[in-house]
């Protein structure tokens, strides 16, 4: 077998009960001293010159009786490195009791570069450590009883970046796209609105499939690009006590109309517009939104480890360790992850084969191995499908979204793990014997 499973939490198969639903929720201002190299361009080899606005990371801790969980989105362009992630695990498991964490990056490129080698490491980094930590600590002490319903709605801010030319030649679309809808593009915004007993927010998120990259290689501040409008604004409309998570979809083929735009050439605001046109929807579907108290508050989380080859010869016998989750909240709502960008098609994928109707879905989550392209993509070529930008070898984002679905179907208790094994018949046999069951 070339993809071997390793399992390194709990798996809850029968249903857990407890009492009481609680939430909490905060930010932290995460933005780094100016002189950084930034991340998300090749090409851009000068430094960070100033701030635009700030990078945050923000904070929903979800906890019942039984078990905790953290979601950090954190303004990067992709998530910091595994030892990074260990490290908060354990001090939030100390500090907080919460066993599971789930780190996104929105993906913002006006961020600074991240490594992965903690000797390495700069000291920013190991403050955004110490801050998201604190951070967490204080959403769970300030958790209180909460209620939650999901809603969705559409938007129409981006487009597929990749095109077919004749003779089947796919080419990249970077900017200002003379015609829109050239490839599977997902308008779905879903929004999360969770509410204290008295039905106040205390927090939505958001989840969406577009890459913050309106201000392009150009922009040498840091930024959260739209998403930093797009949060604020979204708070702002519900008071300063909530706080706005924005939950990078599968965008890994997908950008907005307006990109590679320079901060100093944006009077018109074209990050504020793609910004607005989400805030805009994302705020009426949580005002429309009804929360409710579960009957039977249960969070339940599948942390897997998926072990692939990398893609191309040089790599083919590497062996790259890959983080997927399965989160299932009150068996109505479910959240699956996967390490880099994958793209778009595999969101709407994912809605399709989950068997709950409410699915969200997290890119750029808990690790960063490259693109994900569908296997299809990954034969036409581009950026992203057949290129150095793709690590992890072909069918890897096909095999985590149908692993995701198999967890999310045995915390329904859908797939039974007491079943007694086949055992075939003795080889001297002359007649072949199927299952007693078999038809």
């Amino acid at each position: 077998m070339r993809h071997k499973l390793f399992v390194f939490s709990l798996l809850f198969l029968a249903p857990i009960y407890a009492e009481g639903f609680k939430a909490g929720a905060t930010r932290v201002d995460i933005t780094p001293p100016v002189g950084l190299q930034l991340m998300g361009f090749a090409d851009r080899t000068a430094p960070s010159t100033g701030v635009l606005d700030p990078l945050h990371a923000r904070i929903l801790v979800l906890e019942t009786a039984q078990e905790r969980l953290a979601i950090v989105t954190l303004d990067v362009c992709r998530v910091f490195g595994p030892w990074w992630i260990d490290a908060l695990r354990e001090r939030v498991k100390t500090s907080s009791g919460i066993s599971h964490v789930l780190v996104i990056a929105t993906h913002t490129h006006s961020a600074p570069v991240i490594g992965d080698e903690e000797n390495k490491a700069s000291s920013w980094e190991r403050e955004t450590l110490d801050k998201v930590s604190k951070a967490i600590l204080a959403a769970h002490q300030q958790a209180v009883e909460a209620q939650l319903g999901v809603g969705y709605g559409s938007v129409d801010a981006g487009y597929n970046r990749r095109t077919m030319r004749a003779g089947g030649k796919v080419e990249m679309i970077w900017e200002n796209p003379q015609r829109r809808h050239m490839g599977p593009v997902d308008r779905t915004v879903a929004v999360l609105r969770i509410d204290d007993k008295q039905g106040r927010p205390i927090a939505i998120l958001i989840n969406h499939a577009l890459h913050p990259v309106v201000f392009g290689v150009r922009g040498l501040s840091y930024s959260a690009d739209f998403v930093g409008p797009l949060t604020a604004s979204v708070e702002s409309s519900f008071g300063g006590a909530t706080v706005c998570l924005f939950v990078q979809g599968a965008c890994g083929d997908i950008n907005p109309y307006h990109a590679d735009v320079p901060p100093e050439q944006d009077p018109p605001g074209k990050r504020d517009w793609t910004a607005g046109v989400i805030a805009k929807e994302a705020v009426r579907v949580a005002n429309e939104i009804r929360t409710s108290t579960p009957e039977h508050p249960m969070l339940q989380v599948m942390e897997d480890t998926l072990n692939f080859h990398g893609r191309w010869t040089a790599a083919a016998k590497t062996d790259f360790r890959l983080p997927v989750s399965a989160i299932l909240i009150n068996r109505q709502i479910a959240l699956m992850s996967m390490p880099g960008e994958p793209f778009v098609e595999f969101q709407t994928r994912w809605r399709d084969a989950c068997p709950v109707a409410d699915c969200l879905f997290a890119g750029y989550a808990n690790g960063y191995f490259g693109y994900f392209p569908t296997i299809r993509a990954a034969a036409e070529g581009g950026y992203g499908a057949s290129d150095d930008a793709t690590w992890i070898e072909t069918g890897a984002a096909e095999r985590m979204l149908d692993q995701a679905t198999i967890r999310i179907y045995e915390l329904l208790n859908s797939l039974r793990p007491d079943v007694q094994p086949y055992v075939p018949p003795p080889a001297d046999q002359s007649a072949p014997t199927r299952p007693a069951s078999g038809r």
